[in-house]
């Protein structure tokens, strides 16, 4: 009788987290959304994640948002995109912003930890690693640590690229932080910034601010502004018999000069689209690092794919594009 007692009540504690874990998921994610940011071509940048705080106001990372001229926001389980009309407010040095999304509706996440999370406490996270909306994961508080000079929450949930800006929440599915990254050289070492600095950038919201963030280094050299005669062309698939069926996978391009000057330290995105047309995927990698490796004007260098995971994967069926971000010009 004693251990049929003791199994009924772990049951019953197991239904009970799963049914309060689920509650959790359907409330933070129909908050969080997805983030699409690009240029003055309507060309994508960059993906990442936010969460809605109110009607037609969503915050994410700056850090996201950054080298962007246009910011879309995507619902979860949806497909349009919603133009942002700029920033309502900015904390730099926590690296969030408020943005202003006029026509989105949706739920809100109520903020009601303004300390912090006790170390050991559960925590959920929900965001779009690597485009895949509508991730949600679960781990503890780790810490509470001091990185360059502000308070982080260290978290054991995982934070890939594309989860920046998205919610961590407690239990009762109040904000508790804003994923913003992690060390890539250590194993579980993910940090959230503390919901507290988000309630001060919702209280201190001002008139509407257009986007004319950056991330290019402020120099003063006639070359600042080039940032167009260098592309990627010439793109080709590997041609080993993969099967009847099988796609042919990226195997090389090259990186064609068009410039007068040598350039080096390439960066170049790669970028992946559904049926659509709406990014589900990107990934950066730089070329040249080094002004000795720099690519000579008015020639091409051809880079082979080597096993990356995510480019070496690209199908010739998909829907995908290659485009160089920017460069350095030698001197």
């Amino acid at each position: 009788m004693k251990h049929t007692f003791l199994l009924i009540a772990f049951l019953i504690v197991k239904f009970c987290y799963a049914q309060d874990t689920k509650e959790v998921a359907g409330k933070i994610l129909s908050s969080t959304v997805s983030m699409i940011t690009k240029d003055k071509d309507f060309q994508t940048l960059a993906l990442g994640s936010g969460f809605i705080t109110d009607n037609e106001e969503v915050v994410t990372n700056l850090h996201v948002v950054e080298g962007a001229k246009h910011v879309f926001v995507i619902k979860n389980k949806s497909v349009e995109e919603i133009g942002s009309s700029g920033y309502i407010s900015l904390d730099k040095e926590n690296d969030i912003i408020l943005l202003k999304v006029p026509g989105l509706i949706g739920e809100k996440l109520e903020i009601s930890q303004t300390t912090f999370p006790q170390i050991g406490e559960q925590i959920f996270v929900a965001g779009n690693p690597k485009g895949l909306s509508g991730t949600f994961s679960d781990g503890l508080v780790s810490g509470i640590r001091e990185l360059e000079n502000r308070k982080l929450i260290q978290i054991s949930a995982p934070i890939s690229p594309g989860s920046s800006g998205g919610p961590v929440v407690d239990k009762s599915s109040s904000l508790i932080g804003v994923s913003v990254g992690g060390i890539s050289d250590g194993q579980n070492l993910n940090f959230a910034i503390p919901a507290m600095y988000v309630k001060e950038l919702i209280e201190n919201k001002s008139s509407l601010n257009q986007f004319n963030f950056s991330k290019s280094k402020v120099t003063n050299t006639p070359y600042d502004d080039i940032r167009e005669g260098v592309l990627a062309q010439d793109i080709t698939f590997n041609i080993q018999d993969w099967g009847d069926g099988l796609p042919k996978h990226l195997q090389s391009f090259s990186i064609r000069n068009n410039l007068s000057y040598p350039v080096f330290n390439i960066k170049v995105l790669f970028i992946v689209y559904n049926d659509k047309g709406i990014p589900t995927d990107s990934h950066e990698e730089t070329y040249c690092r080094y002004s000795s490796d720099a690519i000579r004007p008015h020639l091409a260098y051809r880079v082979k794919i080597r096993a990356w995971g995510y480019v070496e994967n690209i199908k010739a069926t998909e829907h995908w594009e290659i485009r160089v971000l920017d460069f350095e010009i030698v001197k």
